[in-house]
């Protein structure tokens, strides 16, 4: 038996410590909503983005009936254009959809527009959770992209960590706290 958490389970642990009922939650990569899902009860107001329609089909069966949660079909890049109030919490899952196209995946360049903007909105003592998955070539290729991003966050304002299962191509959580 493996006692270690993985990285959906740390994820849970995280939003756990950072909800707000009366706050807001981005899903950046809605996916099949499944952390939009979770989110639901943990915040008052939850926003979720994807450029598949696929993916809003899916999350629309899932979350039939929860009624402050928002998706919109648009990258998450540009996650301002419909959100301007300060945000408590953002979660991205990158990669592919699962069960769908693997030739449709997150993108370094949108992803780090949408970080930057993330980390001007993103509420004093808020968070953001980043999944990354270097399993595919884009993921891999995405993930040095955000580490070296990372590497120009300025520290006074913002603490980052990693955790990270030690095996090849695991999966692994970036957390961003603004202090």
């Amino acid at each position: 038996m493996n006692n270690l958490i993985g990285v959906i389970e740390y994820t849970r642990i995280m939003i756990d410590r950072y909800q707000n009922k009366d706050g807001v939650a981005i899903d950046m990569t809605l996916g099949k909503g499944n952390d939009t899902l979770y989110l639901a009860d943990k915040f008052a107001d939850i926003v979720a983005f994807d450029i598949q329609q696929e993916a809003i089909d899916v999350s629309n069966e899932k979350l039939e009936g929860i009624n402050n949660v928002q998706l919109i079909k648009d990258s998450h890049e540009n996650f301002d254009k419909y959100i301007k109030d300060e945000v408590d919490l953002f979660i991205y899952n990158l990669g592919y959809l699962p069960g769908f196209s693997k030739d449709i995946t997150t993108k370094s360049e949108s992803t780090i527009e949408s970080l930057k903007k993330a980390l001007i909105q993103l509420k004093r003592k808020g968070i953001v959770i980043i999944v990354v998955y270097v399993g595919h070539q884009e993921g891999y290729e995405e993930s040095k992209v955000i580490e070296d991003y990372l590497k120009l966050i300025d520290k006074e304002y913002f603490t980052i960590s990693k955790y990270q299962v030690m095996s090849e191509n695991a999966p692994y959580v970036v957390c961003i706290n603004k202090k």
